[in-house]
């Protein structure tokens, strides 16, 4: 017991920590994340087949097919890193990611998931949930197109609520609120050229979830170019992945819960056979998360929120250190 509500609290105080080498449309961007330096190639290759992806690291983004600017999944997962096409990924959010978001006025715009559980795909990673963000680093786009890129909201399709919002990294900057699945389609935010960022994904009941969205821009020879894409998010452990995957995007009731849970797979088609298999969530997973409302357990968050804040602020020294040396190793050789 003691655990779990350590687990938690740990989580919240990552909440609230949360940083973005991206957001909207800002004339600055933010302080870099070392946690999110990546190098995207040119030669990096298209996956195949339908795949389950319920821990690690994926983005969203815009890649150059032929001559067409493609909404795609960078699935870093795999070994090499490959592109897949969104119809053909369900990403499970498992019952670990369920947490209490704090009852706090910061939180507002959340509406009713305010201070409730709900299943949140977090801004910084934690090793159990899946960790979604997106990038325009494809490097044929960076050479295509002008400036940046703009994410369109379409629409949310499943249960409950959705939100997509970013966390600044400090308590005295609100929450910046992208996407509201309650609002209407039209929901934009820019996103920088040769960028990567991740947020918080926030799903307020388990089910099966589409996220819709538009990528559009400008080219560097002024031509407007643009892709549509469908996130398909299996939310909860025991939520049907061969419903997931089936569900069309145009569907506007959401699927049914399968009877039985499911084991994760990176094989669609594995995991679809295995219906009837057990689940592969613990008993600690589907628990009710714990309340964080008494004052013993928010003084731990405080604690763990500024222990948490110091070893980012070494971690991040450290690694400055480390790529000073590096260069002037170089520069002697």
């Amino acid at each position: 017991m003691k655990s779990r509500i350590l687990t938690q609290a740990c989580a919240l105080a990552a909440l609230a920590l949360m940083t973005v080498t991206t957001s909207h449309a800002a004339t600055e961007p933010p302080p870099s994340d070392p946690a999110l330096e990546q190098r995207v190639d040119a030669d990096e290759q298209s996956g195949t087949g339908q795949v389950e992806l319920a821990t690690g690291h994926v983005d969203m983004g815009p890649k150059l097919v032929g001559e067409d600017v493609t909404a795609l999944i960078r699935d870093d997962t795999a070994t090499p890193p490959v592109w897949r096409q969104l119809s053909d990924v369900a990403l499970r959010v498992r019952d670990k990611a369920k947490l209490d978001i704090p009852n706090e006025e910061r939180y507002a715009f959340l509406g009713s998931a305010r201070g409730k559980p709900a299943y949140v795909v977090p801004q910084t990673q934690n090793p159990d949930v899946i960790w979604v963000g997106w990038n325009t680093q494809d490097p044929a786009i960076v050479k295509l197109l002008d400036r940046g890129v703009t994410m369109t909201f379409k629409g949310h399709d499943g249960p409950g609520d959705f939100h997509l919002f970013v966390e600044s990294g400090t308590f005295d900057v609100p929450p910046e609120p992208l996407w509201n699945g309650q609002g209407e389609a039209g929901q934009k935010f820019w996103v920088d050229l040769n960028t990567h960022t991740h947020a918080n994904w926030v799903f307020t009941e388990p089910g099966v979830h589409l996220v819709s969205f538009t990528i559009s821009a400008k080219t560097k020879d002024g031509a407007e170019v643009s892709a549509d894409g469908t996130l398909r998010f299996a939310v909860g452990s025991e939520v049907s992945l061969a419903d997931t995957l089936a569900k069309s995007a145009a569907s506007q009731s959401p699927s049914p819960q399968s009877a039985a849970p499911e084991q994760s797979s990176n094989d669609a088609s594995a995991a679809a056979a295995s219906d009837s298999t057990a689940s592969d969530s613990t008993a600690s997973d589907s628990a009710p998360p714990s309340s964080l409302a008494s004052p013993i357990l928010i003084g731990v968050i405080a604690a763990i929120a500024a222990i948490g804040a110091l070893a980012a602020l070494f971690a991040l020294r450290a690694k400055r250190l480390r790529a000073k040396r590096l260069r002037a190793q170089e520069r002697q050789q």
